[in-house]
């Protein structure tokens, strides 16, 4: 009775030990696409938009996401992705 007991935690343990193993490796795989997407984003934006992120624009502030804003806009009209990216 003692040797089934002590092989159901040994299972046990080796499985949670298992299940720790692929959490971290999803995190450290999504830590990873994540930063390497906000590097490229940082990289690549600022030649490929040739906007300026300071440019007020007063007829479209606080609009909501949009093709031409896809983060919206700010109380005087900038856009917020290019300030976010900047």
């Amino acid at each position: 009775m003692a040797d089934v007991a002590a092989e159901k935690t040994g299972t046990a343990w080796r499985s949670r030990g298992g299940d720790r193993r692929s959490t971290r490796t999803l995190r450290l795989r999504t830590s990873a696409v994540l930063l390497t997407a906000t590097v490229l984003a940082v990289l690549l934006v600022p030649p490929l938009v040739q906007l300026d992120q300071q440019a007020v624009d007063l007829a479209a502030k606080l609009e909501a996401p949009s093709l031409a804003h896809p983060f919206g806009t700010d109380d005087v009209g900038r856009d917020l992705l290019l300030r976010c990216v900047y």
